[in-house]
């Protein structure tokens, strides 16, 4: 007996659905999809010089780890000195003729109090004693300056980071105002993961969550971001901002998000591999528990999790 035409179509339709990659998703589970993406630096600074001046001592190889204020290059300091020993000196003796002019004008006012001063004699020691205290202030902030000069000649970290090779060779001459960059630090603890998203598929992401703004489905969002195969694996993470504009060739948009990198074994130009996975449920999270903090899990380090896993369980 032949069936009726219509009865073939829904096997049809479901050979299809299972051809296409296996049953309809489930609205009330979380998805997972993946991006290619890369590690950014957060913060990149360049070691400038404050004045002009002769590089006299290199303090750094390159590729230590500094702190913002370590000194890392000093320059010829002897005129430096030299004026601010001037500069100490005349500030010494002003202060002293302040001293003694505040201590003549305190004299004819007592004068004053017994009418032996006249009042010409006692405003003419005041104003003695104003001047003084004024020229007194000028020399220190001379002093000041001078010692500023001096300090500027020790170049220090802007910032913490790793710092690369001197740009700069051992008495080389180097200029304050359009001189080149000395070297450059690189902050890696944290540092910034970034992937691109087609922005039609974040729009019907969007859609699908229920949403009308984008930064509201971040806190939907988990991030497990992994590196060499899978022996370098951090997460989760949330998304930190999206891009203002989408690339007009390929109609992506650039997320991006923080990564803590304590260890410093993400760096800037690895090529990474992102799973985000949101939440059906609007003020939920992907696992249906609180974000945890960010670690990594490389692989072989002691008292870690191994590869593959975070907080101990396996990543899924």
């Amino acid at each position: 007996m032949r069936l009726p035409r219509r009865s073939l179509r829904a096997p049809l339709g479901a050979a299809l659905v299972l051809a296409a990659g296996g049953l309809a998703p489930d609205p009330a589970r979380a998805q997972e999809m993946r991006f290619e993406g890369r590690i950014e630096a957060s913060t990149r600074a360049a070691v400038s010089s404050g004045r002009d001046g002769k590089v006299v001592e290199i303090l750094f190889h390159g590729g230590e780890a500094v702190s913002a204020g370590d000194p890392l290059l000093r320059l010829g300091d002897e005129f430096q000195a030299l004026d601010l020993a001037i500069a100490t000196a005349e500030a010494t003796a002003a202060k002293a003729r302040a001293r003694l002019a505040a201590a003549e004008a305190k004299r004819m006012e007592e004068l004053g109090r017994r009418d032996v001063a006249s009042i010409s004699r006692i405003d003419a020691a005041r104003a003695g004693a104003e001047v003084a205290a004024a020229e007194a202030s000028r020399a220190e902030a001379a002093e000041s300056a001078a010692r500023l000069r001096l300090e500027r000649s020790v170049l220090r970290a802007p910032i913490s980071g790793r710092i690369g090779r001197p740009l700069v060779e051992l008495g080389a001459f180097v200029e304050a105002a359009e001189g080149p960059p000395l070297a450059e630090i690189v902050a890696l603890d944290p540092v910034i993961v970034a992937y691109e998203v087609p922005y039609d598929e974040r729009l019907a992401t969007l859609k699908a969550a229920g949403e009308d703004d984008l930064d509201a489905i971040y806190p939907r969002m988990s991030l497990i971001v992994r590196a060499a195969g899978g022996a370098l694996v951090a997460g989760p993470l949330r998304p930190g901002y999206t891009e203002a504009t989408v690339d007009p060739d390929t109609g992506m948009v650039t997320v991006r998000a923080t990564l803590p990198n304590p260890r410093e074994l993400f760096r800037p130009g690895m090529r990474v591999q992102v799973a985000s996975t949101l939440d059906p449920t609007p003020g939920g999270t992907p696992d249906g528990t609180p974000g945890r903090t960010p670690d990594e899990a490389p692989a072989g380090t002691p008292d870690e999790a191994p590869a593959g896993t975070q907080d101990g369980e396996a990543t899924r």
